[in-house]
C-alpha cells in the first residue's frame, strides 16, 4: 500500500490542503492517530477526496482496525471503481477480515496494478484455496509466480492445489522447482512429509517433518503433522507432546484441540475429551470434524440427545463417513427409536462394501501402474 499526497495538496482548497500536509507529515512518523484525526478534519471539508479516503485506510489498515480500513477503502472504491489500486487494498482488507467471497471482485480488478499483482493474484489465491476451489487456486497462484512472486509458500500452496485437484504430474513439476530453488525451506520437509505419509513409510516421515521444525520451529501446521503421525502409530505420548507444542505456537489450532479430544477419548475420559472438543469448535466453528468427537464424548457421558445431535450434523457433512453413521445407529437404539437406528446401521453395512470395492478397483489400478 502506498500513500498519495502531492496530488491531494495540489488540487484540495487551503484549509484542506494544509491538514492533507500535515496527515502526510504524520503518517510518514508513523504517528497514527494523529495523521487519522487531520485526515478527517480534511474529509469533513473535502468528503469527496478519493486519495484521502484511501490514505486514511491505510493508516487503519498498519494499526490492524481493518473494519475502519475497509469502510475507507470502500469509499475510495466507490468514488474510483477502476482504481486498481484501491482495489486490491479493500481486497486485501476484506481478505484479513476473513470475507474471503467479498474480497474476490476486488481483488481481480486490483491485479490489474503493477505494482500489487502478484499480491492479488496470490490473495485470490488464498481465497480459493479457502472454499476448495482447487483449479480456481492453481490459476491465481500460477499467475501470482508469473507476475514475479516466487517465495516458497505461493510454490507450496500451489503443490497442494495441484495435488488435490487431481493434477499430479503439474505438482511434481512445481515440487521440483520448490526443492530446487528452496531445498532446506520448511515447505519441501514438509510436502515430503505427507508424501511419505501417504506411501506408509513412517519412519522417513518422520524424519521430514523434523527437519521442517528444525527449519521452522514456529511454523504452524508442523507439529500437528508430526503428532498426527504420531497418534496413528499409537505413540500417543509423544503425540500429546506434539499437539501441545502446537497450541503454544498456533493457540487456536483447532485439529491440534480434536487430536488431543481423540486420545482422551481413547484414555476413557470422556469429560475432558468434551472439554477439548468444545476448544476445536471455538477455535474455528467450520472445523465439522469435532462433531463426531462430539457425539461419541457425549454418547459416553450418557447425554443422548446431545449426542444424536452432534452425530446427525456429522452425518450430514460427512456422508459417506461409517464411524458417524453407526455412532449415530447406536445412539438412536438407546434411546427407543429402533427403526431409524437400524436403517443407520444397515446404511454402515452399505458403505463399508462400497468403500471395500474402491479399495479393489485403486489396487488393481495401483498394480498394473496406472
Amino acid at each position: 500500500m502506498r500513500w498519495v499526497f502531492l496530488l491531494l495538496v495540489l488540487l484540495a482548497s487551503a484549509p484542506t490542503a494544509e491538514h492533507f500536509r500535515r496527515a502526510g507529515a504524520l503518517a510518514g512518523r508513523q504517528k497514527w492517530a494523529e495523521a487519522e484525526r487531520e485526515y478527517l478534519a480534511g474529509l469533513a471539508l473535502a468528503p469527496d477526496s478519493f486519495d484521502a479516503q484511501n490514505n486514511l485506510g491505510v493508516i487503519y489498515f498498519q494499526q490492524g482496525k481493518y473494519d475502519r480500513a475497509a469502510a475507507a477503502f470502500s469509499k475510495a472504491v466507490k468514488l474510483r471503481p477502476a482504481n486498481a489500486e484501491f482495489a486490491f487494498n479493500l481486497g486485501l482488507t476484506l481478505f484479513r477480515l476473513s470475507q474471503t467471497e467479498k474480497a474476490l471482485p476486488y481483488l481481480v480488478v486490483g491485479a490489474d496494478s503493477r505494482e500489487h499483482a502478484q499480491d492479488a493474484h496470490f490473495v485470490a489465491g488464498l481465497c480459493h484455496f479457502h472454499a476448495r476451489r482447487w483449479p480456481d487456486a492453481v490459476r491465481e497462484l500460477d499467475a501470482s509466480l508469473q507476475s514475479g512472486k516466487k517465495d516458497p509458500e505461493v510454490l507450496y500452496l500451489l503443490v497442494k492445489a495441484h495435488k488435490l485437484a487431481g493434477h499430479r504430474e503439474q505438482g511434481i513439476r512445481v515440487f521440483s522447482q520448490l526443492a530446487s530453488t528452496y531445498p532446506d525451506s520448511a515447505f519441501v520437509h514438509q510436502l515430503l512429509g505427507e508424501a511419505y505419509d501417504l506411501t506408509q513409510d513412517v519412519r522417513q516421515s518422520e524424519t521430514e517433518f523434523l527437519g521442517a521444525i528444525r527449519a521452522a520451529p514456529s511454523q504452524p501446521d508442523l507439529h500437528l503433522a508430526l503428532g498426527y503421525i504420531y497418534w496413528k502409530e499409537r505413540q500417543y505420548g509423544l503425540a500429546v507432546e506434539m499437539f501441545q507444542q502446537e497450541l503454544r505456537i498456533n493457540p487456536h489450532s483447532a485439529g491440534s484441540y480434536y487430536f488431543l479430544g481423540v486420545i482422551a477419548l481413547q484414555q476413557d475420559d470422556p469429560g475432558r475429551a468434551l472439554e477439548l472438543f468444545r476448544n476445536a469448535q471455538q477455535s474455528d466453528p467450520a472445523y465439522d470434524e469435532v462433531q463426531l468427537g462430539l457425539g461419541q464424548a457425549y454418547t459416553k457421558l450418557g447425554r443422548y440427545e446431545d449426542a444424536e445431535n452432534s452425530l446427525r450434523k456429522s452425518v450430514q457433512v460427512f456422508p459417506q463417513r461409517v464411524e458417524s453413521h453407526y455412532w449415530l445407529g447406536q445412539v438412536l437404539l438407546r434411546i427407543g427409536k429402533t427403526e431409524k437406528g437400524r436403517a443407520e446401521l444397515a446404511l454402515v453395512k452399505q458403505l463399508q462394501s462400497a468403500e471395500r470395492e474402491r479399495a479393489r478397483v485403486v489396487f488393481a489400478q495401483g498394480n498394473t501402474g496406472r
